[in-house]
């Protein structure tokens, strides 16, 4: 009890840490920001494979059947540093952000029927940049600036169930909200012409629902789907423009925003007993999404694929075999295309990664992952980019309240 009070506190304070951000992609700009993945530390080390890789220590942000693993009341929290490299013709910028990722609550009710509860936050999108470029009007040259600020989150409520020996199912609700501020400004060179901005303000609302499949009936080959099916959220908008020193207008406008159907396929295959081996599939059709009531050009299609394995040494309990029997080594390499699309490319995004899983007494543990990333290159509209990230997840658990009947 005392020591899941201290990792409360301990996920407080990272909450704290890393409220501090300033930087996504410049294409966050373009639809509703950067989108997040739902991969926990674990499946990042692998590749960000998690779908089809049960565990009693991780709550699946991808797979709700997964949650029928979980056999204590567990809190997960994880959070990022990122570190990004831009490099567009002729112009070379960086970003650092930090940030909590994910906060998630479990509540086990009963082994046997494989039925556990969760709830808990997640980002969906965030938009945190600042571009400036060149641009010319007739003969009138001039310097544009586009800054975005906010992003969409979601809070997710769940259940999991076993209906048959070898099969698991899991639903989960999902409301999605938040705001994404924009700003464009204009300045002249030439002094005559007014400075001129526009201001937008578009707040969202809307539900939605991931449903998962789990099967590991064919051990030691084990396999999963998932699917969030389309959410079409509600846009309040607010415009300004200032199109002179003294002078500025404002009005307000709803819509519509599409979140496009959401897929999922994972396999996982052990071997031996300690190494465990997946591979996972994720596809999001973003190419008839509707944004405030409009398609966006930019829009494509994005995939992600990726494989991972993980070695634990020791299968024993904790109090039967050292410590260094139970740290969790990762590798993982997966390629990706991204939503956004400029001048009909999408950027494609590799990424190889590292992680590592450590015990801290009992049913706690701590996970840590490395990745490298690259994307586009220097010829490409987008240019290109490098990205360092290190993730760090703490999952606390405890048995209390824990029931020993099924119901």
């Amino acid at each position: 009890m005392k020591l899941f009070r201290s990792l409360v506190i301990l996920i407080t304070l990272l909450a704290g840490v890393a409220s501090a951000q300033n930087g996504t992609s410049p294409l966050a700009r373009y639809g509703i920001g950067e989108l997040h993945e739902f991969t926990t530390v674990r499946g990042r080390g692998m590749g960000s494979v998690s779908a089809a890789l049960p565990s009693m220590y991780d709550i699946s942000q991808s797979n709700p059947a997964l949650w029928s693993q979980l056999k204590n009341i567990r809190l997960q929290a994880d959070m990022n540093f990122e570190l990004e490299d831009f490099t567009i013709g002729s112009t070379e910028f960086s970003n650092t952000s930090a940030r909590i990722r994910s906060l998630h609550l479990s509540f086990p009710v009963s082994e046997d029927y494989g039925v556990s509860i969760v709830g808990g936050f997640s980002p969906l999108s965030r938009a945190d940049y600042e571009i400036q470029g060149r641009a010319q009007e007739g003969a009138e040259d001039y310097t544009v600036t586009y800054i975005g600020t906010g992003g969409i989150s979601s809070f997710r409520f769940g259940t999991s169930f076993k209906p048959l020996s070898s099969l698991y199912i899991g639903a989960s609700f999902r409301y999605y909200f938040g705001t994404i501020d924009q700003r464009w400004d204009i300045e002249f060179d030439n002094n005559a012409f007014y400075p001129t901005a526009e201001r937008r303000s578009t707040s969202h609302t809307g539900s939605g629902y991931t449903l998962g499949v789990y099967y590991d009936g064919l051990k030691p080959l084990t396999a999963a789907f998932a699917i969030s099916p389309e959410v079409a959220l509600n846009g309040s908008r607010n415009f300004t423009y200032e199109y002179s020193t003294g002078d500025s207008t404002a009005e307000g406008a709803s819509g519509e925003v599409t979140i496009p159907t959401r897929m999922t396929a994972s396999l996982g295959y052990k071997v031996d007993g300690n190494w465990l081996v997946g591979l996972q599939y994720n596809m999001q059709d973003w190419q008839n999404a509707i944004i405030f009531d409009k398609k966006q050009n930019q829009l494509g299609n994005a995939y992600k694929i990726g494989g991972g394995v993980e070695w634990i040494p020791g299968e024993a309990p904790e109090n039967e075999q050292d410590y260094w029997q139970h740290i969790a080594v990762r590798l993982g390499f997966s390629m990706a295309e991204n939503y956004v699309q400029i001048d009909g490319e999408a950027r494609s995004v590799s990424m190889i990664s590292a992680g590592f899983g450590f015990p801290i007494i009992g049913n706690n543990r701590a996970d840590l992952a490395l990745e490298y990333g690259w994307s586009g290159s220097d010829s490409s509209p987008a240019g290109s980019q490098s990205i360092i990230r290190i993730t760090l997840g703490v999952s606390a658990g405890e048995a209390w309240f824990k029931r020993n009947t099924n119901f």
